[in-house]
Parts: structure tokens; C-alpha cells; sequence
């Protein structure tokens, strides 16, 4: 993960200190304390990533989600970082479809080799799986294509049983196409 360093950001007196215990407990790897840290300090894109990175690996992927999500900029490298991001969350999360659409997002900005294997690894998961068609259609859709799979089904067999008729008749063929 990117870590942004917190000491260019504007802060108080105060949250100089909370950076530098913030900065030592995500670099000793304890994820918990630094999220205590970083909470303490005044709310900046760069604060917000690195929180949000700090709860990815403290596996809080919904957490880490939604302050990737309060960020804003018009860095082209951050954005692919974050959308990035975002997809390995949703993919932890098993959100298939959100990852493949972060992960497309991320090279919409440029390629990058381990957005383009991860979201590979998503489509390869998402075959495995074998997802029927239906379930990624909207709502309205699926219903409109189970109500005409099954009206197809519903003609086919009257057709095939002469009418309406709730009768099952079972033929033999001796093979000459005459039957029985």
C-alpha cells in the first residue's frame, strides 16, 4: 500500500504528535493504535488514505471503503490508487462486480499491471462461480426474462402435448418411426 506521510498536511499543535504515534504504530504493523491516531488528527485526503489503508489491514473493508471514498483530488496517481484500493476491498468482501468495476476505473487512469491481474482474478472467480446472466441484469429484467423462459416452456410443452391437456402419454418407437 501507498502510505502518504502526514507531516506536509496543515495541522495543529496538537496533532503533530498523534501523526508521529500514528506514522510508528502503522509502520510496527499495529493497525488498531494507528487508527486510534489517525482519528485524532484534523480530516485531510492524505489522513483519510492512510486510515483508510490502516483499516484495510487491519481488515475493516467496509471501514477502509468508505473513507477511500471521502477523498477527493485531481491527482491522477492517488485516484488510481484509491480506485485500486477499493477493489481489493471489495474483493475481500466478495463484491465481485464492484471490484471488476473499481478495478477498470483504476486503468481507465493508466495501466497498472496489478489492477489489470486483480481484475483478471475477479472474472476468473466470477466464471468459476458460473453467475447466471440473470443475476447481473436489473431487476426488471430478470423478471421479464423468467417470465418469458417460462412462457416459452409453457407453449413448447402444449404443443408437444396437443393442448392443455394435463395427460401424459408415453409412445414407443420400434426404431422405423412408427409408433405402437
Amino acid at each position: 500500500f501507498l502510505f502518504i506521510p502526514l507531516q506536509k498536511m496543515e495541522a495543529s499543535i496538537f496533532d503533530f504528535y498523534y501523526i508521529q504515534k500514528a506514522n510508528n504504530m502503522y509502520k510496527e504493523k499495529n493497525y488498531k493504535k494507528a487508527i486510534f491516531y489517525f482519528k485524532k488528527i484534523k480530516p485531510s485526503k492524505e489522513l483519510y488514505f492512510n486510515l483508510s489503508n490502516a483499516y484495510y489491514c487491519n481488515k475493516q473493508y467496509k471501514l477502509a471503503m468508505e473513507y477511500y471514498s471521502l477523498i477527493r483530488t485531481k491527482k491522477k496517481t492517488l485516484k488510481q490508487n484509491i480506485y485500486y484500493n477499493m477493489g481489493n476491498c471489495a474483493t475481500k468482501l466478495k463484491r465481485y462486480t464492484i471490484a471488476k468495476q473499481y478495478y477498470q476505473k483504476a486503468l481507465a487512469f493508466g495501466f497498472d499491471q496489478e489492477s489489470y491481474n486483480n481484475l483478471m482474478f475477479v472474472y476468473a472467480i466470477e466464471i468459476k462461480n458460473k453467475k447466471d446472466i440473470t443475476t447481473q441484469l436489473p431487476k426488471t429484467n430478470i423478471q421479464k426474462v423468467k417470465n418469458r423462459s417460462y412462457i416459452n416452456k409453457k407453449e413448447k410443452d402444449e404443443k408437444e402435448t396437443g393442448g392443455k391437456s394435463n395427460q401424459n402419454s408415453s409412445l414407443k418407437s420400434n426404431g422405423s418411426g412408427d409408433n405402437l
